[in-house]
């Protein structure tokens, strides 16, 4: 459903950035920095543009399909 989708997109954008603050990565704006370790995506699912929080939603769509093409299935 919508609503589960919903909750599993969130619970694995604050799961991603548990992640990578976890190993010392920061907030930093403009584009990702691997040196310095910033990441302008290390905010609240709240501040996420609609667009980004899109793209947690649709690998979570994608997971079915590649769990099938490896034999498995949901």
């Amino acid at each position: 459903s919508d609503e589960v989708l919903e909750h599993l997109a969130i619970e694995e954008h604050e799961r991603w950035f548990a992640d990578l603050r976890a190993d010392g990565w920061t907030y930093g704006p403009g584009v990702k920095d691997p040196i310095a370790k910033t990441h302008p995506l290390l905010v609240s699912w709240e501040h996420l543009s609609p667009a980004e929080q899109e793209k947690d939603r649709d690998a979570l769509r994608a997971i079915p399909q590649m769990l099938a093409d490896v034999g498995y299935r949901i």
